[in-house]
């Protein structure tokens, strides 16, 4: 029979002593398992240059004698090098880097490749099918008494980009109840769970470890009853999925809710598998995310245009309060309820782009978030690579090799009236292309090749063939191909229609993978990482923005500041649509106006600045106000002291406002919560030389057997008293309102906070600390 499947997930596993790939997919809206038996996970043997392939091939017959392996030679690429390679494929169950590492013993061969890419992994390499892709195939039903429908697989072939077919949902959260730091699997229970599909929010709840249990079994049992085809969380992978598997574990139950009836567990890039589902971590996709500087489910949804409400942020070691309160627990099941109306909502949103990414990438869609941006990069250039006959190198372990950057000025600082910010759109990628920069177009020194006949770059003296394209270069053209096909077909449909939605998140994907191929070749993880690649796209970069500075000088326009790409000038309409078209016409790239601020303020330092937008929201970047290392009454000064500023309220109203602060801490009027700094353990605590407050603080909650692990954060508080701050650090807690040092808040956190915005301005400390009815002289 011949069915389209949507691909869900895939995975390889043994039958008979042989692999075969299993793919999980979607047919006539019925989840359905499909078995290829045919697939042969393969790997290439590199020969030395002058080397007879024919004797090369008979050593490898002969080295592999016993095993079910198929050797031939083929000719391929490596670094756009010709080279001969012996083709080694095998579907016995021997790893294949463990046969690799065999066969490369042979002599004349270089080494191996693409023996590190797992069959799974090949499989969608190679063309046979593509992730969250519709695909066709040839099937044979099996007789199988399972769940699922299942299929062995005759041919499959080819993909398509039609609407996804209905997708079943399901978002969870967990609670866990710890009195001595983070919840321990050995130790601390699981007091409620919270689950919402469509047919709405489920909260499984109960005291004591029995009512664990069955808070567990009737999880267990909802979710394989609901059947999700997607499953999602918020630090899922990071927690929840090792803590409910422990849990159960623990109470003797197997935390059974794969597809195949087992538990879950954790894959290549950290994730956790759920075979036969999709297992999302939505913070994987707040952390991918620049202008979400606190990463929280709210903070995510609001960036998505979700309704989130208002509510405090419930940090782990603030639930036994709550859970102890008479009142508490209703207010902690309603968060966690919350908590998953808003995953499921951000899911819905969110999934379209996850799917376009994953289809475009080739990373199955459990995979492409939790991976990094290179990986994603790595996986689409190989599957592009092998088009053309180019064969991915291995990945190496290698030491990072500084080179230049992107060219940073340094500010004007100060307060600074309508402000455009100047943004080069895709600026790199063109650069590359016009440039023909590429690991496989480098020539490397002593090699004869014109002038004529390459691309020099100026600054670095590299040089590059012009012809023929490179990989980058291929795979770019492709991109910016698919783009203006998307932007065509959205031409031709209703705006408010699936189609439209799902044409616009695959534009957005082609826009984040094409602007990534530029910081993917500076990676030193990149299988094609080559550094002079790196080094010459960024010198074009740093020539390009001082040709658009001189151009913008020329004509007339002030220049606050230039960041990489973009350029910050005194707005005057006229003069900035002429260096936009002087860039289109005079350097062959495109450039627009980004955003217009009201106001901005620059400190003298790079990368630090805070707008004021049309819209009246603050655009703060670099500042201590988006950290998390400051006290909340911190932050909270100098968010006021910009947005007064940026309001053109004037410097005396924003020195009076910091000094009615600083006399609402010293009398006691701030609540104690304001105080508390929040540090996260980066490293072990044995690992820390330094006596820092959070590590002190930290020290003395373990000789109380807490548990605390990297990655956690620890609140505290300043106390009153002499000595050394860390021995004055105690956690938020244990303290009380009149245990804060006021004076320590004021002096070294709100003003100097708030000076740094203030010096240019020529204030200085004294003129805030002293009392509010000072005169302008004293500053």
């Amino acid at each position: 029979m011949k069915a389209r499947f949507w691909l869900l997930d895939l995975d390889q596993t043994e039958e008979g002593g042989s692999q075969l790939i299993r793919l999980w997919g979607i047919i006539n809206g019925e989840p359905s398992i499909l078995l290829d038996k045919g697939f042969r996970p393969f790997f290439y043997l590199a020969l030395e240059d002058g080397i007879d392939p024919a004797k090369v091939l008979e050593f490898t017959r002969e080295r592999s004698k016993g095993s079910d392996v198929s050797v031939e030679v083929k000719d391929g690429r490596l670094f756009g090098r010709e080279v001969k390679l012996i083709h080694v494929d095998c579907s016995c169950s021997t790893p294949l880097q463990e046969l690799a590492a065999k066969l490369s013993k042979t002599e004349g061969v270089r080494g191996p490749v693409f023996d590190d890419v797992r069959p799974s992994m090949q499989y969608i390499l190679s063309g046979r099918a593509s992730p969250s892709s519709w695909n066709e195939a040839t099937l044979k039903p099996v007789n199988d008494d399972g769940s699922y429908k299942a299929y062995i697989v005759e041919e499959v072939k080819g993909s398509s980009e039609d609407a996804p077919p209905p997708l079943k949902l399901l978002a969870f959260d967990i609670l866990c109840l710890s009195e001595a730091g983070s919840p321990n699997p050995d130790r601390d229970p699981i007091v409620a769970l919270s689950a919402a599909g469509k047919d709405g929010v489920k909260l499984f709840k109960a005291e004591g470890e029995k009512g664990e249990k069955e808070i567990l079994k009737n999880f267990v049992e909802y979710l394989v009853d609901y059947d999700p085809d997607i499953i999602v969380g918020f630090n899922s992978n990071r927690f929840h999925w090792s803590y409910l598997i422990r849990r159960a574990r623990r109470l003797g139950l197997t935390f059974s809710v794969t597809r195949t009836g087992g538990e879950p567990h954790q894959s290549l890039y950290g994730h956790f598998s759920v075979t036969g589902r999709v297992n999302i971590d939505l913070r994987d996709l707040a952390e991918d995310i620049p202008d979400i500087k606190l990463k929280t489910i709210d903070e995510l949804a609001r960036f998505l245009g979700l309704e989130a409400g208002e509510r405090p942020i419930l940090e782990a070691m603030e639930i036994p309060e709550y859970w102890r309160r008479a009142n508490g627990r209703s207010f902690l099941f309603n968060y966690i309820e919350d908590n998953v109306r808003l995953l499921y909502a951000i899911a819905e949103e969110a999934l379209p782009f996850l799917i376009q990414l994953s289809s475009l990438t080739g990373m199955p869609m459990d995979q492409v978030l939790a991976a990094a941006v290179g990986f994603r990069v790595d996986s689409y250039l190989m599957r592009e690579a092998l088009k053309i006959g180019e064969i991915p190198p291995r990945r190496e372990e290698r030491p990072y090799q500084p080179y230049r950057g992107g060219l940073v000025l340094n500010p004007k600082p100060g307060l600074h009236e309508k402000v455009a910010v100047l943004d080069f759109t895709s600026m790199y990628p063109n650069l590359i292309i016009a440039y023909n920069i590429s690991p496989d177009t480098l020539i490397s020194e002593g090699e004869p090749v014109s002038e004529d006949s390459a691309h020099r770059i100026a600054e670095t003296g590299h040089r590059f063939r012009k012809e023929p394209p490179g990989l980058y270069k291929k795979c770019l053209l492709n991109l910016l191909e698919a783009r203006r096909d998307v932007k065509e077909k959205l031409r031709l449909v209703s705006p408010e229609s699936v189609e439209a939605k799902i044409l616009r998140e695959r534009e957005h994907a082609i826009k984040i993978l094409a602007n990534a191929i530029y910081g993917y070749a500076g990676w030193i993880g990149a299988r094609w990482y080559v550094k002079e690649v790196a080094e010459s796209a960024a010198a074009l970069g740093r020539a390009t923005i001082k040709k658009a500075i001189e151009e913008a000088r020329r004509i007339g326009l002030d220049i606050i500041y230039g960041d990489t790409d973009s350029i910050f000038v005194r707005y005057d309409k006229d003069k900035v649509d002429e260096l936009i078209r002087w860039v289109r016409e005079g350097l062959g790239l495109e450039i627009r106006l980004e955003k217009i601020y009201n106001r901005v303020l620059f400190t003298e330092a790079k990368k630090k600045y805070a707008g004021l937008l049309s819209d009246g929201s603050l655009d703060i970047v670099g500042m201590e106000v988006v950290r998390g290392d400051w006290a909340e009454i911190a932050r909270r000064a100098q968010e006021e002291t910009l947005r007064i500023l940026l309001e053109g309220r004037g410097t005396k109203d924003a020195v009076d406002n910091i000094k009615q602060l600083i006399s609402e801490i010293r009398s006691g009027k701030i609540s104690l919560k304001e105080f508390i700094i929040w540090k996260t353990l980066t490293r072990p605590l044995e690992d820390y030389k330094v006596r820092a407050p959070h590590v002190e603080v930290s020290k003395r909650l373990k000789e109380k057997g807490w548990r605390l692990d990297v990655g956690d954060k620890v609140g505290y508080i300043v106390a009153r008293g002499d000595g050394k701050i860390y021995e004055r650090a105690v956690y938020y807690s244990e303290a009380s309102e009149g245990d804060v040092d006021h004076e320590y808040y004021v002096e070294n956190q709100v003003v100097p906070a708030v000076l740094r915005i203030l010096e240019p301005f020529n204030v200085r400390r004294e003129s805030l600390t002293a009392p509010k009815g000072s005169s302008l002289l004293d500053f």
